[in-house]
């Protein structure tokens, strides 16, 4: 993540509450590998599986350079069945890299650490032409020149990719840490302006890239040079680039133009395009025929079907699994799921209609985003003390325990604890997060200068100092702010609604208002510092839930650059620190893990987000159908996988 997101890949990006949610699954208590094997019998070519999207929740973009509006997971998995990454992770429940499914091979390191080399499989796009390492160029160009400062498309100059970490004082991130390329045929050699740690760079930086065919080097004036040359500030390969960009950007999100385009038809993942319904969002992808790489489509068709609620998407679902408009794909609703058993086991609800029952893993922590700049309520958000009782009045394992029904566990940190990894610290590992305590959350309130005798409290003794509000606080501030949340699945209508309640008592009033999980995803702006009228819409939100909340891709290496660091793309709530980007940029220089660690605990004791429990979504699919893993542990979907038996 960006969140499932922001899930994702903000992530995210980051999912919904559902199909897309930001959901982690461990083993033992927390969970299983979340791989269902259906169908055991012979393999049948052919045929056709309708799997149920997210509530409200279609993809909104085809262009596999999201910016940030559109940086999420669920874009992410759709881009990514047509236009594959450099690199592809998240195979069998493991994070790490897996080479077989990559375009690209094994990367080469120089001695000293400053330079590294990808050479590119023999890959083919639909177009007949080579995936080679000059597509790796045009995705550079691209990227280097929305990231330049001096002609940022984006108004705060974070760059046009939802991925973007602009420098700190002490640290370049990618692009901008890349001083220099060359290509020989298949080869494409970074030069680095320093040494990296190699896992860092590879799952946080390369990880990022997704080669570009030459049919995208276009403007609606016709044939661009972006592809070619290196776009460095003020270079006509720079001009020719920002003008593709822009032109791609356009026509990326205009979703009626996207079938039958001559830009996205050109694909190198082993499915196209067949067909994007833009008013419900449903679409239907097919085998590209010219696909050469590991896993080849055995299914003739597959047809995404967007739900608008998890109810309707239940209600086809307990009609069976055969007929026309039947779901051979789809979730089972936490309101519907039966009670899950200490031992991670439970009755499957739908076994009479043919389904199998699986949960379905994902690398990524749940919280909700708060707006550090918001006009209204960012002075409180800043206040640490205000963030602990915060956090306090959210009962994790009460939401599991009661409205999950067992299916998911309370967030321990910004580290995921699936899978058992070297990258969590010891003292996540002890759930470092304050516990439900209401009264506890009161009596913080009142310590720091709170009136908590009504709901909304009131700041009575404004100041920095011992027992006061806090700098910026105002004298009369109330604790009231307003949180924007993603409807369609009825979890968390009731997961908000018991938020607020245990909120109230402790003094602090949320005020919630529903929206589309697009919608939420779409107000996730960042305010642009110093708007001298102040009335930049990013300014004007206090918190965001879109169900999840972030999921490690493309940057999958959990060191927090994209989160955390000061004006990164997917840093919407535009918190910053000094020390936590000092942390950061220790944690990807370094390969000794206690840097990580360091990160790590900051991160958590810091509640920049504050933690909702982490849920696991649970699968449904035809008993029949072979389905290995609906989606790789980064949200997207891998239906080459799947097979009907018989």
């Amino acid at each position: 993540m960006g969140k499932t997101g922001k899930l994702r890949f903000v992530v995210a990006l980051v999912a919904s509450a559902s199909m897309a949610v930001g959901v982690s699954a461990c083993s033992g208590s927390k969970g299983n590998s979340g791989n269902n094997t259906g169908g055991t019998g012979a393999k049948v070519q052919g045929g056709t599986v309708n799997v149920a999207e997210s509530p409200q929740a279609p993809p909104t973009y085809i262009w596999p350079y999201e910016n940030g509006t559109n940086f999420s997971t669920v874009n992410a998995g759709f881009d990514a069945q047509m236009y594959r990454p450099l690199y592809w992770f998240g195979s069998n429940n493991d994070p790490n890299v897996d080479y077989t499914e990559s375009v690209g091979q094994t990367p080469v390191w120089s001695a000293d650490s400053k330079s590294v080399s990808v050479t590119l499989k023999d890959w083919k796009w639909s177009d007949g032409t080579p995936v080679d390492a000059q597509d790796v160029a045009f995705f550079m160009n691209i990227y280097k020149s929305t990231a330049d400062p001096k002609t940022s498309q984006d108004a705060n100059n974070k760059g046009a990719n939802g991925a973007y970490v602009p420098a700190t004082s002490t640290q370049d991130f990618f692009p901008d840490n890349v001083k220099s390329w060359t290509v020989s045929g298949q080869t494409i050699t970074f030069n680095l302006d320093k040494a990296y740690n190699h896992q860092w760079f590879l799952m946080n930086e390369l990880a990022q890239i997704t080669p570009m065919p030459e049919a995208w080097d276009a403007t609606a004036s016709g044939k661009s040079d972006c592809s070619t040359g290196i776009a460095t500030s003020g270079s006509k390969t720079e001009t020719d680039c920002l003008a593709v960009d822009a032109y791609l950007d356009k026509q990326g999100s205009d979703a009626k133009s996207w079938v039958g385009s001559p830009l996205w038809g050109v694909v190198d993942g082993p499915w196209k395009l067949k067909s994007f319904d833009a008013g419900s969002g449903n679409y239907s992808i097919v085998p590209n025929a010219g696909y050469n790489g590991p896993v080849k489509a055995t299914l003739s068709q597959v047809n995404y079907v967007a739900e608008t609620s998890d109810d309707s998407e239940y209600t086809v679902l307990k009609h069976g699994s055969t007929g026309s408009n039947a779901l051979q794909v789809g979730y089972i609703p936490f309101q519907d799921v039966n009670k899950r058993a200490a031992d991670g086991s439970s009755v499957n609800p739908l076994k009479a209609q043919g389904y199998v029952e699986s949960p379905a893993p994902t690398y990524g922590y749940t919280y909700y985003q708060i707006n550090y700049s918001s006009t209204a309520f960012g002075a409180v958000f800043k206040q640490l003390y205000f963030r602990k009782a915060l956090q306090e009045t959210i009962d994790q394992q009460g939401i599991v325990d009661g409205i999950l029904k067992g299916w998911g566990y309370p967030t321990e940190g910004v580290v995921p604890t699936y899978p058992t990894s070297n990258l969590v610290s010891p003292a996540e590992k002890s759930n470092p997060v304050p516990a439900f305590d209401v009264a506890g959350a009161k009596a913080l309130l009142q310590q720091n200068g709170w009136d908590t005798s009504t709901t909304p409290a009131t700041c009575t003794k404004p100041g920095t100092g011992a027992g006061q509000c806090g700098a910026g606080v105002k004298p009369g501030q109330k604790l009231e702010f307003h949180m924007e949340w993603a409807s369609g699945a009825a979890y968390g209508q009731t997961e908000v609604d018991t938020f607020k309640s245990d909120a109230a008592k402790a003094g602090i009033q949320i005020d919630l208002k529903s929206n589309t999980f697009s919608g939420v995803l779409g107000d996730n702006i960042p305010c642009i510092t110093g708007n001298p009228a102040g009335k930049q819409a990013g300014c004007n939100w206090d918190a965001l839930n879109w169900g999840a909340g972030w999921v490690y891709y493309p940057d999958l290496y959990p060191t927090g650059e994209e989160l955390y660091g000061t004006n990164a793309s997917s840093n919407q709530g535009e918190y910053s620190d000094p020390h936590m980007d000092q942390l950061i940029a220790a944690s990807i220089s370094s390969t000794d893990p206690n840097a990580l660690y360091a990160y790590n605990d900051y991160a958590t004791q810091q509640l920049v987000s504050p933690f909702f429990p982490t849920a696991i979504a649970v699968q449904a699919s035809a008993s029949n159908l072979h389905v290995d893993k609906y989606w790789n542990l980064f949200q997207t979907p891998t239906p080459e996988d799947w097979y009907y038996t018989k």
